[in-house]
């Protein structure tokens, strides 16, 4: 109650940024974390694992380095409630396995391709360890490609009560966000992140 009242007399928001799709190279997600670092803000990175290859094996390493989450984007950002039960298991235990190897930390979030599930694929997200996170505040950068309408629509979205922010790893956004944290600061936001449940090693 008190950190409630706190909060509420200072007008401090809280909102926790996301990016999902990476790693997309070119320097884009570097930008991103660049960003990020320069407002003291982190974000949760939720990657496909089919777009790590020799250019951005290194990124899901400088995301935690950074101070960032990682999360899991399936392996093939693939439909889940399309899949068999072998199917499942390749995309979110594979992707699992894969960030792993790569980074010695086995993510505990997860996101499911446009937030559709499953049963099946519920039970085995649970089977792994990992819980979901979906999001409600969307910045619209998958259909518009104006970094200015990617800032208009998330601090609209934000200011209807959104609290975990939807954005991707893609140049128009990371061209955005520099100027869309500054205008969420000034709002009185801060950055969040859920508690880091990351389990480490490999199965």
């Amino acid at each position: 109650l008190w950190r409630r009242t706190s909060d509420w007399l200072a007008r401090r928001r809280y909102l926790m940024l996301t990016f999902d799709d990476g790693p997309y190279g070119h320097g884009v997600d570097e930008r991103i974390l660049s960003v990020l670092a320069a407002h003291h803000a982190h974000a949760v990175f939720f990657e496909v694992c089919a777009h790590i290859n020799d250019a951005t094996q290194d990124v899901p390493k400088k995301i935690l380095a950074t101070g960032n989450l990682l999360g899991n984007h399936t392996y093939n950002h693939r439909h889940l409630p399309k899949l068999d039960a072998a199917g499942l298991r390749d995309e979110i235990v594979g992707c699992n396995s894969r960030l792993a190897s790569i980074t010695g930390v086995r993510p505990s979030l997860f996101r499911p391709p446009w937030g559709q599930l499953s049963t099946a694929a519920s039970q085995v997200i649970r089977g792994a360890g990992m819980r979901v996170v979906l999001w409600d505040a969307n910045s619209g950068d998958t259909w518009n490609k104006s970094p200015q309408k990617i800032i208009q629509i998330s601090l609209y979205e934000a200011s209807l009560g959104g609290h975990i922010l939807l954005m991707h790893s893609r140049p128009t956004t990371a061209e955005a966000l520099d100027a869309l944290l500054t205008d969420l600061q000034k709002r009185g936001f801060q950055f969040g992140l859920p508690s880091r449940g990351e389990r480490h090693g490999q199965e």
